[in-house]
């Protein structure tokens, strides 16, 4: 879920798997894959951003790799990390 604001200045969350559409009016409005929408007082782009730190959070893009010095498996860990460079996770 991601916190919003509403356009009378009220935070609330919003389940952001059901986000169907963004479109500003000049607010923002939410389309939700169940026909509702609500207006927003937030930019599209604050919404975007905030729905992929939470896709970043659930699915796991922000994992910490532990690379132990000396560790035999060392140029696997690093031929790991460069894959995964290269597909853009950090």
């Amino acid at each position: 879920m991601i916190a919003l604001i509403d356009i009378n200045g009220r935070p609330f969350y919003l389940n952001c798997n059901m986000i169907e559409t963004l479109e500003s009016i000049p607010e923002t409005k939410v389309s939700l894959t169940n026909g509702k929408y609500f207006l927003v007082s937030n930019s599209c782009e604050d919404i975007i951003e905030k729905v992929i730190l939470y896709n970043r959070m659930v699915f796991g893009a922000e994992k910490q790799l532990n690379i132990k010095i000396g560790d035999q498996d060392q140029s696997a860990k690093d031929e790991c990390l460069l894959s995964e460079k290269k597909r853009g996770v950090e």
